[in-house]
């Protein structure tokens, strides 16, 4: 039986330095998605006009949707990220390397996926054209997706129980309760715990989360598995 995948939003109370953290994380995620948009967009564009238009003219006679969708640039997510991501890419852009690389790397993925979905949406006739948008940030709302290889929770070193941590007695381990509503990422930004409003009732390390700003509140969005 294949699980269904659901979400759990948890709002998370953060301080100033939490929310000022957050913010520039989120400004240069957009600037790598937007970046890695540009390089679709414009690619797409020499491929259209100027690399074998001769070519795509006749796929435009022909209207072969299906032919079309093939007729897309070669770069793939990880070859768009170390396009965008290193910092031999980034020489001129110091201030970018402020946020972690794989938080810019996740935003570099969204942009390879919402062209990839365009791509399938030509190939099944939904669409017969695309052009992907930018990020801007006149939009107060955001959402930054992260990887579950950087979120750390509270979890007791000997059993691996969240929420807890490990006491010594006996050589048996008793495990003194602490709090399930507490996690953080990338502990070397100095972002400190983050505490949730309720405890985190699913595993927050088992599959990749996102962070949501809804223009008020804060929140952290987990998925699970349904049986």
């Amino acid at each position: 039986v294949i699980p269904l995948i659901r979400a759990m939003k948890y709002r998370i109370k953060l301080n100033r330095n939490q929310k000022k953290i957050l913010n520039k994380w989120n400004d240069h995620y957009r600037y790598s998605y937007n970046k890695a948009i540009s390089i679709i967009n414009d690619e797409c564009s020499e491929l259209k006009n100027e690399k074998l238009s001769n070519q795509f003219r006749e796929f435009n006679e022909s209207n072969d949707l299906e032919k079309k969708a093939n007729y897309n640039i070669n770069y793939s997510a990880y070859t768009l990220r170390d396009m965008i991501v290193p910092k031999s890419c980034t020489e001129y852009i110091k201030w970018i390397d402020e946020t972690p690389g794989p938080i810019r790397a996740r935003a570099v993925f969204e942009a390879h996926d919402n062209y990839k979905t365009c791509i399938e949406k030509i190939k099944q006739k939904q669409i017969k054209f695309f052009h992907l948008k930018y990020k801007t940030k006149k939009d107060i709302r955001w959402t930054m997706n992260t990887s579950k290889d950087d979120t750390k929770v509270l979890r007791c070193d000997k059993c691996s129980n969240v929420g807890k941590i490990h006491t010594y007695k006996n050589d048996i381990c008793t495990c003194k309760f602490i709090q399930k509503n507490k996690f953080t990422m990338f502990p070397k930004q100095n972002l400190g715990w983050i505490r949730t409003t309720e405890n985190i009732k699913v595993d927050i390390t088992k599959h990749d989360c996102k962070i949501h700003f809804d223009g008020k509140h804060y929140y952290i969005i987990v998925p699970y598995e349904k049986q």
